[in-house]
């Protein structure tokens, strides 16, 4: 072996990429290497670490809200809602609301209109032309 060459330091070949910081949208990773000094002369030159992105993959999102649904009543107030799928298909999936709920009122309980007719009076003769 020549000792000329363990004078000078040189960078170990570079290990393996961590794993991606995230699974989906921007994360990073990055591998090492390590600087073996030699007896002599400078130390490495360069970085001892290296980044770069990863998880490009894009992170499951809602997708707009659907309509609100018809009034939970017929009269009075109550509620109604409405959702919003998420990209995979599983609401699970995405973070957030996925339901939304309000309040909602339709024209007053009172009824409009005649009512039914109730029962005959008694007449107001008892012989002769009278009204009941």
């Amino acid at each position: 072996i020549d000792d000329q060459y363990f004078h000078f330091s040189d960078w170990s070949a570079w290990g393996l990429w961590s794993t991606c910081s995230k699974t989906c949208g921007s994360g990073t990773r990055s591998k090492q290497r390590t600087c073996i000094l030699g007896n002599t002369g400078p130390a490495c030159s360069g970085q001892s670490v290296a980044r770069q992105a990863c998880a490009t993959n894009r992170c499951p999102y809602f997708l707009s809200w659907g309509s609100w649904s018809v009034c939970s009543t017929t009269c009075g107030s109550g509620t109604k809602h409405r959702s919003r799928p998420c990209s995979t298909g599983n609401t699970a999936d995405c973070r957030g609301r996925k339901r939304q709920q309000r309040q909602c009122s339709v024209t007053s309980c009172t009824l409009s209109g005649w009512q039914s007719w109730g029962v005959w009076g008694q007449c107001s003769k008892t012989c002769g032309g009278g009204i009941r």
